[in-house]
């Protein structure tokens, strides 16, 4: 969960609830509709809660930047590698 806060640069918080998935769907779903401005605090018993680390966020930054220009090299010689394969 730490790797997910980090990247996403986001606080997490895990809360014990069966449908928190679907707790957590449904408040996207206000908000991108413009029901709500803002995710509202947590009620549910919070169990842990994940602070991004700026220092990893910029690792995984820097190594996203390096994994989209490698795609970007290496896709069409990939997919000539994939249609040997078939």
């Amino acid at each position: 969960m730490q790797t997910l806060a980090d990247i996403t640069e986001k606080k997490l918080v895990i809360v014990q609830a069966d449908d928190a998935s679907a707790i957590g769907a449904a408040f996207m779903a206000l908000k991108s509709l413009g029901s709500i401005s803002e995710y509202p605090s947590s009620t549910l018993s919070e169990q842990k809660k994940f602070m991004p680390d700026e220092q990893n966020a910029t690792v995984h930054q820097n190594n996203f930047a390096i994994y989209k220009q490698l795609y970007t090299d290496l896709k069409d010689t990939m997919h000539r590698i994939y249609r040997k394969t078939e």
